[in-house]
């Protein structure tokens, strides 16, 4: 048993640290956006797809030795939870799991809120993204000429053009 309590304290200590990192990666992509800096977002989106699958795979080997402990313990997998574990067996790693608990709940709120965050930034500088080329468009489709097969255009003068996207 001691070795499963060595393992899952492992286990959920990368994963913590993993968390940390996804949470730096959460603040930059919040500057980026803020920058339009669509290259270093395609960076941290990628950035981010690798730490997921890093979690995941952690997660998969976390099951695993919970399934091994809840076997050992006579409980099911499925049923048996960190907060139940630390509940059900006292043992010298109830504290240190305790607290990787802990940590992780609150690094899960803080991806929480900082995806919120994003998503409503992100959605934003959409709408507002649209707008501006509604704008544009209407402006520009304001005009009544056309072109004739001699390639002059008549009807109204153009009132804007477009430069440069980036302005």
């Amino acid at each position: 048993m001691k070795r499963l309590y060595q393992i899952l304290l492992k286990l959920l200590t990368q994963k913590a640290v993993l968390y940390e990192e996804f949470i730096g990666l959460l603040k930059t992509e919040w500057s980026v956006v803020t920058e339009h800096a669509l290259g270093n977002l395609q960076e941290i989106l990628k950035k981010k797809e690798t730490l997921v699958l890093k979690m995941q795979t952690l997660e998969d080997n976390r099951e695993k030795v919970i399934e091994e402990i809840a076997e050992a313990l006579g409980l099911s997998g499925e049923e048996l939870t960190l907060k139940r574990l630390v509940e059900t067996d006292a043992s010298p790693y109830s504290e240190k799991l305790i607290q990787c608990r802990n940590r992780l709940l609150g690094h899960i709120e803080t991806i929480q809120n900082l995806n919120e965050k994003n998503k409503n930034l992100i959605s934003r500088s959409s709408q507002s993204l649209q707008k501006s080329l509604s704008f544009i468009y209407k402006v520009d489709g304001d005009t009544e000429g056309s072109y004739h097969s001699d390639g002059k255009i008549e009807g109204g003068r153009m009132h804007s053009r477009l430069l440069n996207a980036n302005a």
